[in-house]
């Protein structure tokens, strides 16, 4: 359904852009004219470019050493904060009434949950106790990113091989699920259920829930029969080649400080 709605979406601005007026009047122009800068403007491009904030977050040889002091976590929770003000403004200037409110309901979710981990939270403060182990006993480790984060970007690989939009879907939700397993499987062996269970509400707080809202585990559980089929076998090698289906590319842009392959 949300594929659907963006599909809807690019349909719309791409004839908006294409309409052309008969008329050679100066306000027929005008309208004409208005139109095309509506068009240039309300572009879907706009909203990658508000994830293009988080990019910033991955320089270096260790991006996820961001977790482990309050100045880095500072600074993921502004970013991510500007992302939702960003794409708030998008819709603002570019949504139907009907999308915007929609935003609205969803910009009203992240930001609550973000606030209540980044705003100097009892809670933040106990995940920098185990954050330091969470990166440098497993996010940082060749080991880590040669299961979890090479099987998840080889399922993007997948996912942008397969024809059907639902298919696809599967794939990108099914590769998060089991990113989010592996992973959590290796903070427990190495840090404990307590580091694993406070990395696991990291990840809601600060990202919205994102994953779990879009890719709900009760149908996408990455054991189960979809998940099977959606994704290729483990080992596959990853081609760098990320999906063009939106979940598993803006899925991909809040995670790129911690999912690569390098």
């Amino acid at each position: 359904m949300i594929q659907d709605y963006l599909d809807h979406h690019r349909a719309a601005f791409r004839s908006s852009g294409a309409r052309s007026s008969s008329s050679s009047s100066p306000r027929a122009r005008s309208r004409s004219n208005q139109r095309h800068r509506d068009s240039q403007i309300c572009h879907l491009k706009e909203v990658d470019s508000c994830l293009d904030k988080i990019q910033t977050l991955t320089k270096g040889p260790n991006p996820s050493s961001i977790i482990t002091t309050t100045e880095g976590l500072n600074k993921l929770c502004g970013t991510v904060d500007d992302i939702l003000k960003c794409v708030k403004s998008y819709f603002k200037k570019c949504g139907t009434p009907l999308q915007r409110e929609i935003y609205d309901l969803t910009i009203e979710h992240f930001t609550r949950t973000l606030k209540k981990f980044c705003n100097d939270s009892p809670e933040r403060e106990v995940f920098l106790q185990s954050s330091p182990c969470i990166h440098g006993k497993v996010l940082s480790t060749t080991k880590f990113k040669s299961t979890c984060n090479s099987d998840y970007l080889a399922a993007l690989d997948f996912a942008a091989n397969r024809t059907l939009v639902d298919e696809r879907i599967d794939s990108v939700c099914c590769a998060h699920n089991t990113w989010e397993d592996c992973a959590q499987t290796m903070i427990i062996e190495k840090c404990g259920k307590d580091s694993n269970d406070r990395f696991r509400s990291f990840m809601d707080k600060t990202f919205g829930g994102i994953g779990s809202i879009m890719c709900p585990r009760g149908i996408f559980p990455a054991t189960g029969k979809v998940c099977k089929q959606a994704v290729p076998t483990k080992g596959t090698r990853p081609k760098g080649k990320i999906s063009e289906n939106f979940l598993g590319k803006y899925l991909n842009s809040y995670l790129s400080f911690i999912i690569t392959n390098a």
